[in-house]
């Protein structure tokens, strides 16, 4: 992941190949371990402008972490999907909403509280594209506490500089 975000693209698929082939069925986590490869790939696509390889690789694997009933990685990953389908085109926020929805949906659902505040706060970022700052702010206060105590340094980050664009 660090690697993509530094944009060092060739190690990250270097990474990527070499952690698949240490991968074995016998290990406990085998199926997680997978379904982080396929985000942190879908990530380098993304990152990589291929939106559109991006996008199928993660609706695939969406597809299957809901038949077996994986709604913590389904959730993720259709938040994943909605960042994805906004940075592929600025202007077009409304295209990320259904992914988005679904994951803020399966989150409160499922008591996945890490989860909706990162889904809520990717949410303030299309309204600050839809030019509803107010209501960005009101969703980022809220949101915050949760977000700072459970997820990803990178998407409190992403909520400290969508706040900033308000």
């Amino acid at each position: 992941e660090w690697c993509v975000r530094r944009k060092d693209y060739n190690n990250a698929e270097a990474l990527l190949i070499a952690i698949q082939s240490h991968l074995h069925p016998r290990i406990d986590n085998y199926k997680d371990l997978l379904i982080d490869l396929v985000s942190q790939r879908a990530l380098l696509l993304s990152r990589q402008e291929k939106f559109s390889e991006a996008k199928s690789l993660l609706r695939e694997q969406i597809t299957k972490c809901k038949a077996v009933q994986q709604w913590n990685p389904a959730g993720r990953l259709l938040l994943q999907l909605a960042l994805v389908l906004l940075d592929a085109d600025r202007a077009q926020y409304a295209m990320a909403l259904p992914p988005l929805l679904e994951s803020l949906t399966l989150s409160k659902a499922h008591g996945m509280k890490g989860l909706h505040a990162a889904a809520l706060s990717v949410l303030a970022q299309t309204h600050v594209r839809m030019g509803k700052a107010k209501r960005a702010i009101a969703i980022l206060q809220s949101t915050l506490p949760s977000l700072l105590q459970r997820e990803h340094v990178w998407l409190q980050a992403e909520a400290y500089r969508t706040l900033s664009h308000c």
